[in-house]
């Protein structure tokens, strides 16, 4: 398959209009109810003067735990199915994030989703899937193909680029980025050691996404490979996933 050379494809019209819908509802009830986005950018140690979330978009992590409208607890089940017949293995959710990037918000650095994740392997993948057509100017994502065969590298701040305090390895240099053209309802799938960046919105509309992570079962939780990422509060360490 395409994402394991790779390390990334597109499944064009993976979202139907009533899934796209649904997602559109729960960023306007977060918005309304006035749910907290998510600041955090630190899975590690936090440095002396820690950068915001706010700088790079507006993100509310797990809405599939938040209550009405805004919950996207069916939509999960639903794609779920989808995605374990696709890849004829079973599937867990580690997390789902709805992410506005608008005019004003930075690019995103250069970064792996694995090391942010207090999980003992990187065996699963993200789903990102746009709510309207996305490409390099309006904030898509921007994918350096085959770097997923690299290993893991550092947690990097998203920020400043450079890997967060107390953790080791190096951000690769001379990345090239391959920024696919989605339509909304697109799903672009990735490994989570693939290297990724996102680029500024260039036009006065928000760019709208959700993304979900899934891992194969059998993986379990692994606390020292993320401290500080919030679910570590709410599961055992070395536990299975389920």
């Amino acid at each position: 398959m395409e994402i394991k050379q790779r390390g990334w494809t597109v499944l064009d019209g993976f979202l139907n209009k009533s899934m796209l819908e649904s997602l559109s509802k729960s960023f306007t009830e977060h918005a309304r109810v006035g749910i907290p986005s998510t600041s955090q950018l630190y899975t590690h140690v936090p440095p002396e003067n820690p950068e915001s979330m706010d700088k790079l978009m507006t993100q509310w992590l797990n809405p599939h735990n938040s209550e009405g409208d805004s919950n996207t607890k069916k939509i999960c089940h639903e794609i779920k199915n989808q995605l374990e017949n696709r890849f004829g293995q079973d599937l867990v959710l580690f997390q789902d994030v709805l992410m506005s990037k608008s005019y004003g918000h930075l690019p995103f650095s250069w970064h792996q989703d694995y090391p942010y994740w207090p999980i003992d392997r990187p065996n699963g993948f993200v789903l990102w899937c746009p709510l309207q057509d996305t490409d390099e100017f309006n904030g898509g994502l921007g994918l350096a193909s085959g770097s997923h065969l690299w290993g893991t590298g550092p947690p990097v701040d998203l920020v400043n680029g450079y890997p967060q305090s107390g953790s080791t390895g190096i951000v690769p240099v001379n990345l090239v980025p391959e920024f696919p053209s989605l339509k909304a309802g697109d799903a672009l799938i990735f490994s989570p050691l693939m290297w990724h960046t996102s680029s500024q919105n260039q036009t006065k509309m928000e760019r709208l996404a959700w993304s979900s992570s899934w891992v194969y079962k059998g993986s379990r939780w692994k606390f020292s490979n993320a401290p500080l990422h919030p679910i570590c509060k709410n599961v055992c360490d070395n536990e299975l996933m389920e």
